[in-house]
C-alpha cells in the first residue's frame, strides 16, 4: 500500500521477480499480506492483476480468507460470478449458497464438526489396532503423526479416479507410511486389512439402520438443521 493506495507498479515487480525465480506457484492476496486493509474490489483486482502477469507462467491461488465469515462469503460469490458462463459456475454459487445458508446455524455446524473428528478418531485408532494385530509396534509420536496421514488418506479416497479408493488408497499409504516407520509392503497390507474391516463394520451398522427404518424406530426428518 502506498498511501493508502495500491501500489500497483510494486506489486508488478515483486510478481515478475518471483516469476525469475522460478516459483511454484504465486497467492494472491495471501493472509500473510496485507488482504485485511483492502475492500472487495480491491482484493478482486489484485487477485486479476496477479493472474494477468504472470500470464500462465505459473499458477495462481486465489486467497479469499478474511477476518469477517460475511466477507469471506462475498468476496468466493465476486470471484465465481468472474469465472466464465457453464455449468461449473451455477454449480459454484448454487454450494455457496449452501454454504451460507450453514452460517445461521452455527450449533449445527460444530456438531457436524465434533462428528468429523469423532469419526477421525475412530479411523485412526482402527489403523493403530491394525498395526499391532500385524506385529508392528508405533511410538506414541508416530500414533499422533497418524491423525495427519489417515485425513489424507481419506481426501485421495474421494478423487473419482477408481472404485471406492481401491488402489489410491494403497499407492498414497505406500508413498507416506514410510515416513513413520512403516515399509511400504506393510503400508498396503494395512491398508487392505483396514478397509475390509470398516467395510464390515459399516455393513453392520447399514442392516441395524435398516432394521430400525423398517420397525418405524428411526424417521428421516426433514426441515431446520438445528432440528437434527
Amino acid at each position: 500500500m502506498l498511501d493508502g493506495e495500491i501500489a500497483w507498479k510494486d506489486m508488478e515487480k515483486l510478481i515478475l521477480s518471483q516469476l525469475e525465480q522460478g516459483v511454484d506457484g504465486l497467492v494472491a492476496v495471501g493472509t500473510t499480506g496485507e488482504s485485511p486493509t483492502l475492500n472487495d474490489e480491491e482484493h478482486i483486482e489484485v487477485i486479476r492483476r496477479t493472474r494477468e502477469i504472470a500470464n500462465g507462467r505459473t499458477p495462481v491461488i486465489a486467497g479469499t480468507g478474511a477476518i469477517l465469515s460475511g466477507r469471506a462469503g462475498r468476496l468466493l460469490t465476486l470471484l465465481v460470478d468472474r469465472l466464465r458462463p457453464g455449468p461449473g459456475r451455477g454449480r459454484l454459487r448454487q454450494l455457496l449458497g449452501v454454504l451460507q445458508d450453514y452460517r445461521s446455524h452455527p450449533r449445527f455446524v460444530l456438531r457436524i464438526a465434533a462428528l468429523a473428528l469423532l469419526v477421525q478418531a475412530m479411523r485412526v485408532s482402527t489403523h493403530v489396532l491394525v498395526t499391532r494385530a500385524m506385529g508392528l509396534s508405533l511410538e506414541p509420536e508416530r500414533i499422533l503423526q497418524l491423525y495427519v496421514l489417515v485425513p489424507v488418506l481419506a481426501l485421495a479416497v474421494v478423487l473419482p479416479i477408481s472404485f471406492n479408493g481401491l488402489g489410491v488408497r494403497e499407492l498414497v499409504a505406500q508413498r507416506l507410511m514410510p515416513a513413520i516407520g512403516i515399509s511400504a509392503e506393510s503400508a498396503v497390507a494395512m491398508q487392505l486389512i483396514t478397509y475390509f474391516v470398516q467395510v464390515t463394520v459399516s455393513l453392520i451398522g447399514g442392516v441395524v439402520f435398516a432394521v430400525m427404518m423398517i420397525r418405524g424406530q428411526l424417521r428421516m426428518r426433514r426441515g431446520d438443521p438445528e432440528g437434527i
